[in-house]
């Protein structure tokens, strides 16, 4: 390779010198410290990766899953709430679901939930949108040997750190251009907060 001119420390003067004040320069100046990169998202708890659905936005039917309803009367709402205490209906229900589930998988039972609230910053409940907060909650102990109030409880106090994994959602997604899919993982859902 042939190159025209060479630049040392000993000539930068002499080719600054010729350098056109008025024209930018080739490269932007960089700072010499080393400044923090952002730390990068950390995968969301919330979402699962599914196989590539395209437009169709229907899962693929590729695990066994039944739909289960149940009528919860006010009577059996108020058995509960006095059994769990100061938490409201929501967390309470929560808890109760979490810990049925827990059981009936006897060993696979799930460690975190995924909880969906309404965002109360945005009023607009007539406006379609991304505007629900959602947030993982983690249990460390066995949630289908544990005791009602201690998951509604770590429902409860969990909305006070506002672990919103919006931006670890949104942020996966674009990582691969929008082109891989996820659903949001065994979830409680909650409209009328």
């Amino acid at each position: 390779m042939h190159f025209q001119s060479l630049i040392s420390s000993t000539n930068w003067g002499q080719h600054m010198a010729k350098v056109n004040v008025n024209s930018s320069p080739a490269l932007a100046p960089r700072s010499l410290t080393n400044t923090a990169k952002p730390e990068a998202p950390s995968e969301p708890l919330s979402a699962k990766q599914v196989n590539h659905v395209g437009d169709l936005w229907v899962l693929a039917n590729n695990c066994k899953m039944e739909t289960f309803s149940f009528n919860l009367t006010t009577k059996h709402l108020s058995n509960l709430q006095a059994k769990i205490g100061s938490v409201s209906a929501f967390d309470s229900i929560c808890a109760l679901l979490w810990r049925a589930i827990a059981k009936v998988r006897e060993g696979f039972e799930p460690q975190i939930i995924t909880v969906c609230r309404k965002d109360p910053c945005h009023d607009d409940s007539n406006v379609l949108g991304n505007n629900q907060i959602i947030r993982s909650i983690k249990a460390s102990f066995l949630v289908g040997e544990s005791d009602l109030n201690k998951l509604a409880t770590l429902i409860a106090n969990d909305q006070d750190q506002v672990c919103d994994e919006r931006n670890k959602i949104e942020a996966a997604v674009e990582k691969d251009n929008g082109c891989t899919d996820y659903i949001i993982s065994i979830y409680m859902h909650r409209m009328d907060d």
